[in-house]
């Protein structure tokens, strides 16, 4: 994982910083898969959906301009698993490279991707807090379940999956999910927090509903999130094991990159 650090104050003098930061990586890999590790000793499941995002955001987070907006894409899979005390990447108090799964549990394609869909969501809440201090903020969102967005593409039966999604009215279109991340980045309705639900910064919409006449904004609405996304301890642990594999400084108050170094672990 290589990324370069530059000085914050010069590049957002030149560009005139991050107004929208959109975070949408994904890879799930195949039914039959065995724990696949990039050059970095990390899994690719997890350094893909999970730690991608978080180094982009630690990189540019001192571009982000007052009143700007981080949107991270989720799943709804995320709702399924837990973090189980992070058992599997830490020894010693240390976050460790070679684990399959962040939770200790033996590989398994579909449980690897829901756990980095719930570090999407425990992130977000991290950065969100974060980002108070220079009023931006970070919201989560899922687009539905999209046979046809290409994340399927390492799966032996995806058609057949999709078919059965279809047949039962389960899929949306890839137009839908676009559209949404559009609204996630325009609406000023995303980020006035709902009363009704508590520390919600997580959207979605009921499945398949675009293939029902669906329509944005009337058919979104926020969502309570897994319990383990909402708990600051595991947000803080994620974040602090994070930096580690990463090689970014660690603070609790804000996501400050180290400046002017490269990062290749």
């Amino acid at each position: 994982m290589k990324a370069r650090g530059g000085n914050s104050s010069t590049n957002s003098h030149n560009h005139g910083g991050i107004d929208v930061l959109c975070l949408n990586a994904a890879v799930l890999l195949g039914e039959d898969s065995k724990a696949e590790f990039t050059e970095d000793g990390i899994e690719v499941t997890f350094q893909t959906n999970h730690l991608a995002p978080f180094l982009i955001a630690n990189l540019l987070y001192d571009l982000i301009n007052p009143g700007g907006r981080v949107v991270v894409t989720s799943s709804g899979l995320h709702a399924f698993c837990d973090f189980q005390e992070f058992r599997g990447c830490q020894l010693g108090g240390k976050a460790t490279k070679g684990f399959e799964m962040i939770n200790g549990e033996e590989f398994n394609h579909k449980q690897s991707y829901a756990t980095t869909k719930l570090c999407n969501v425990a992130f977000c809440f991290g950065l969100n807090r974060r980002l108070r201090s220079k009023n931006a903020r970070a919201v989560s969102f899922t687009p539905g379940l999209i046979p046809s967005s290409g994340l399927f593409r390492h799966q032996k039966n995806w058609m057949a999956t999709a078919m059965k999604k279809q047949a039962v009215g389960m899929d949306d279109t890839v137009e839908w999910g676009g559209c949404m991340l559009a609204w996630m980045v325009l609406s000023e309705r995303v980020v006035m927090n709902d009363p009704q639900v508590e520390n919600s910064t997580y959207w979605r919409a009921p499945l398949g509903i675009s293939k029902r006449g669906g329509k944005i904004p009337e058919d979104l609405f926020q969502t309570p999130v897994n319990e383990a996304a909402l708990e600051r301890r595991n947000q803080e642990l994620l974040w602090r094991i994070s930096s580690d594999l990463v090689g970014v400084s660690y603070n609790e108050n804000t996501a400050i990159s180290q400046q002017d170094h490269i990062i290749d672990q």
